[in-house]
């Protein structure tokens, strides 16, 4: 999103920039969060008073869209819906204001309406790096995955960025305690966002490995969504949104990690279809389809692993998608394309091409 527009909160459709956002005090009648002269508080030039407004959950108000600033003319509207973002030099500098704007490491400035956010696999990798995004933007957090020690040091780190979070020893293929962990959670305070994100990549194709991949990522994938599409009809309004995690590799069939790839396709394919089922109820699902992200899978492959990410810009990718609502959230876009060309090639053609892939190597765990 680009610093002069700000979504409207539905489908990410740009809301016309607030008047005067180049030079001079704010002549808009939005709600504002500014720091310096355009805040519009007694006292000189550049001291830090801020004015903070409001946003809703529910829907975009046009008439009242919140204003972020940092000293003369660089207020800008604000897209109104939970962590919308904005993007500008001086923003990226502000590290936290509680109601206002953080930066990520990154530098990507997310403005801050808190939410009620459960992770899945967030013990390392993408779902420990999205815990500490989202704890930067102060979301109420909780998380889950199968390492106590690892689990319990991404929540203390969570807690030491400011946010309140929780984290529950579980395994996603138990399907009665994943819908006892997420009722509970609603219980405690309303869910808005559920990531369902836990994940293996088992190398060697035994059927040990095979069945595991299966019962995890789709398995594991089905216990999540299916209590938290009841939790969100049962309550039937505010921001509900449900995320699950596939993989580039989804987009077509990989000689070189067959079950892999094949439940990653699964996972895409159910989370488009869902996505249009369940518009109409209010509901937002998402396909996240990452390359190689830096996690206790890929530090394990030996295999090239080209357009390689780190977790942090990963997580900061994925929420700004997230923040917009769009339904396929894929990257790195080379890779996008790549494996999007594989798959639309006749299949003779796509199986002499699988056959010069490296295959995926992957060291003992």
């Amino acid at each position: 999103m680009g610093g002069r527009e700000a979504s409207n909160g539905r489908g990410g459709s740009p809301l016309p920039p607030a008047r005067g956002w180049r030079d001079g005090p704010q002549r808009t009648a939005a709600p504002t969060i500014g720091l310096g002269a355009s805040a519009g508080r007694d006292g000189p030039q550049g001291t830090a008073a801020p004015t903070i407004g409001w946003t809703r959950r529910d829907g975009p108000q046009r008439t009242a869209a919140p204003t972020i600033g940092l000293g003369t003319g660089c207020a800008k509207p604000l897209a109104e819906r939970p962590g919308s973002l904005c993007r500008s030099p001086e923003q990226s500098t502000v590290q936290k204001m509680r109601g206002g704007a953080i930066a990520s490491p990154s530098g990507i400035c997310y403005t801050l309406e808190t939410m009620t956010t459960a992770i899945t696999g967030a013990s390392s990798g993408i779902g420990e790096a999205l815990a500490q995004a989202c704890a930067r933007r102060g979301d109420r957090l909780f998380l889950c995955g199968r390492d106590r020690v690892r689990l319990e040091a991404v929540s203390q780190k969570c807690r030491a960025l400011g946010a309140e979070a929780e984290g529950t020893v579980l395994d996603v293929t138990d399907e009665a305690g994943v819908a006892a962990w997420l009722q509970a959670c609603e219980k405690k305070a309303p869910l808005e966002r559920v990531f369902s994100n836990a994940g293996v990549s088992t190398g060697e194709e035994t059927a040990r490995n095979v069945r595991a991949t299966f019962a995890t990522n789709v398995g594991g994938m089905v216990n999540v969504v299916l209590p938290a599409l009841e939790i969100f009809r049962r309550r039937g309004n505010g921001w509900r949104q449900i995320l699950l995690t596939a993989s580039i590799a989804g987009y077509g069939p990989l000689a070189a990690c067959p079950s892999y790839s094949a439940s990653k396709s699964a996972v895409k394919t159910w989370a488009l279809a869902l996505r249009g089922h369940c518009r109409r109820e209010g509901i937002r699902v998402s396909a996240i389809c990452p390359g190689f992200v830096r996690s206790r899978i890929t530090d394990r492959n030996t295999c090239p692993m080209p357009f390689f990410m780190e977790a942090d810009k990963a997580a900061d990718i994925i929420l700004r998608r997230a923040d917009r609502d769009v339904g396929l959230i894929a990257f790195p876009w080379p890779m996008r394309l790549a494996t999007w060309f594989l798959s639309i090639l006749p299949f003779r053609l796509n199986e002499a091409l699988n056959r010069l892939l490296p295959a995926k190597v992957s060291k003992a765990q």
